[in-house]
């Protein structure tokens, strides 16, 4: 549209609106439609900057959000983990073995080992 606009500035000596008695000549200043052209350029150059700059932003925020869904899921399958390996121990327990104390000494350091692995 803006360049239409500049190829009929150019073209143009002048516009003639017409009333019913008379013929009036009004002329165009191709000047001024330039600078307002160069200005919405500018104006359309810095939204564009600020956009990539959203759109970078936007982007490490994603990549955030994939770290940390990674963790998450890393711990939540620790806790299952540990879960499983509790209610097996408190099956033993509930047992009443004789070497149920030792095999909970047991499963409490291996326990803290992985804990502290992470």
């Amino acid at each position: 549209m803006l360049e239409s606009e500049l190829t009929n500035a150019k073209n143009l000596q002048g516009i003639q609106q017409q009333d019913e008695d008379e013929v009036t000549v009004v002329r165009v200043a191709p000047k001024s439609l330039v600078t307002k052209v160069d200005s919405d350029d500018a104006k359309m150059q810095a939204v564009d900057r600020d956009l990539h700059v959203a759109q970078a932003k936007l982007r490490n925020t994603l990549y955030a959000n994939d770290l940390l869904n990674r963790r998450i899921w890393k711990a939540q399958d620790v806790l299952l983990s540990v879960y499983d390996k509790a209610s097996v121990h408190l099956e033993e327990i509930k047992s009443n073995t004789d070497d149920c104390k030792e095999k909970m000494n047991d499963f409490i350091q291996n326990l803290d080992k992985e804990l502290k692995a992470l």
